[in-house]
């Protein structure tokens, strides 16, 4: 079974306005994280967690799983921990990264030396 990426997002968000869509180099941040994925849906499932149509459309643009938030999980006091047991509903993987697309430097090298680690340490135990 391949590893699972999770990216929670929201089309609003009251903490830093519209934080999903703040541009580096005049790109989105969800797109920069979103075309990082784009090549690796062989090695990865990839899931989009939200509530906008937006962010549903473009799951679906680029080929992701999209996972449907309820709305009770989108106020500023949704805890982080009830967003994943929420997904989780969804997922089955064995080996779940969730990334944050506010973290645009992650490389995907570094989560497929993770992913091997974690194989190891599995067959270990």
């Amino acid at each position: 079974m391949k590893p699972a990426i999770i990216i929670h997002l929201k089309g609003v968000s009251s903490r830093l306005k519209n934080k999903n869509f703040k541009k580096i180099l005049n790109v989105p941040l969800y797109k920069i994280t979103f075309e990082k994925l784009v090549n690796y849906k062989s090695y990865f499932d990839i899931y989009i967690d939200s509530s906008s149509n937006f962010f549903k459309k473009q799951a679906l643009k680029y080929g992701y799983n999209f996972i449907q938030r309820p709305e009770k999980l989108n106020g500023p006091n949704a805890q982080g921990n009830e967003l994943l047991q929420q997904c989780l509903k969804s997922v089955d993987n064995e080996i779940i990264f969730e990334l944050l697309v506010t973290n645009p430097f992650f490389k995907v090298s570094t989560i497929k030396k993770c992913i091997k680690i974690l194989e190891k340490k599995k067959k270990i135990n």
